[in-house]
């Protein structure tokens, strides 16, 4: 992988993660930073840096709670089908 599409992939996904510290912190520029996200030519790309951020954030939790990943991604699922869709 040429060191120029590398930089691009590891900027995307940290644009991943200020999205969603934006979206906990309820940032007033979480629009402005899917909008970016929304302009990335390589959409394959930002879904797989997204679950890479999840999947990331899920082991982590896992590790921290004696919990398997598995567990902790089936309470997420759980957390956000029950939450208010706006």
């Amino acid at each position: 992988m040429a060191d120029q599409e590398r930089e691009r992939l590891l900027d995307r996904r940290r644009q991943v993660v200020a999205l969603i510290k934006a979206m906990h912190a309820s940032d007033a520029n979480v629009d402005s930073l899917v909008d970016a996200l929304v302009a990335d030519e390589d959409r394959h790309r930002v879904i797989g840096a997204l679950a890479v951020a999840g999947s990331t954030l899920a082991d982590s939790l896992a590790k921290a709670t004696g919990r398997s990943a598995d567990d902790v991604l089936d309470e997420l699922e759980q957390g956000l089908t029950s939450a208010p869709v706006e």
